[in-house]
């Protein structure tokens, strides 16, 4: 795979919106770093960065008009599962529990790492695709948790 070609046919009718970063990884996986593969480094280059001017804000600002709060009821003994769709990011700005237990988990895997007082002080946390917020109610009675949210990626 060395020509700009091979890209435009990997992706050809693909909108900007569906293309995934781990297909354009894929791709430039296969292809060595030299002066025969200018082309399609160009391509991929091109595709790159449409894609980030499309889906984010300069500097990795939050998307100014998507800032959002989710609240969705949850019986007793039941969980709820939230989860950005398509390619988006979601900076996630705070969560009340309601007095349910909140995790992150890792979709593909099923993996949890339980929310705990101490989450949002070692860092931003971000839900995508494939990292999601679980929400497990064993309080007793139904309840009502809440997230505030930014996207920043869509």
């Amino acid at each position: 795979m060395t020509s700009n070609v091979e890209i435009w046919n990997l992706l050809n009718k693909v909108k900007v919106s569906a293309v995934k970063q781990s297909q354009l990884n894929e791709m430039t996986s296969r292809v060595a770093v030299d002066k025969d593969a200018v082309e399609f480094w160009s391509g991929v280059i091109t595709v790159a960065r449409a894609i980030g001017e499309s889906r984010t804000f300069a500097h990795g600002l939050p998307i100014y008009d998507t800032g959002s709060v989710s609240a969705e009821e949850i019986d007793n003994l039941a969980t709820n599962l939230i989860l950005p769709t398509g390619t988006e990011v979601w900076q996630i700005l705070n969560i009340d529990l309601q007095g349910c237990t909140g995790y992150l988990r890792d979709i593909s895997t099923g993996s949890m790492s339980q929310l705990t007082s101490s989450t949002f002080q070692s860092g931003t946390i971000y839900l995508s695709s494939s990292l999601a917020l679980y929400l497990d109610n064993q309080a007793g009675s139904a309840k009502t948790p809440t997230i505030a949210y930014y996207k920043v990626s869509l």
